[in-house]
């Protein structure tokens, strides 16, 4: 099962998810890497490096649970479909580019009020 704060997904739904055209992961260690699939493997590469997995391999539950952003190339930008801190985006959200990535609105008013707390904590 892949855990986040908002969404849990199962792992056949995570995969089914990967499943579409255009797609990158990037990792909690900034790692970004595209799917492929056939019809019994999943396929993510980086560059010429790549690591394989059958769906029913115990280890892709491992790596499932590492993807913190999954993005989708839309006009030649990717940006993204599920993050863990905003669950699945629907395709009428509003983002903003900072830093060569796209965010939600929702995403960085939740990290925003993060940091006021902070501020508060450590005055």
């Amino acid at each position: 099962m892949v855990v986040n704060r908002k969404n849990i997904m199962e792992v056949k739904e995570m995969i089914q998810f990967l499943n579409q055209e255009s797609i990158q992961v990037i990792y909690d260690s900034e790692q970004v890497f595209s799917i492929s699939h056939t019809s019994c493997k999943i396929y993510f590469w980086n560059g010429g490096f790549y690591n394989s997995y059958e769906e029913n391999d115990e280890r892709l539950i491992s790596v499932l649970s590492s993807i913190v952003r999954i993005e989708k190339k839309i006009d030649s930008e990717f940006y993204p479909i599920w993050t863990k801190e905003d669950g699945i985006i629907n395709q009428n959200e509003n983002f903003v580019k900072l830093n060569g990535k796209y965010y939600t609105i929702k995403f960085l008013e939740l990290l925003i009020e993060q940091i006021r707390e902070f501020k508060k904590i450590n005055i």
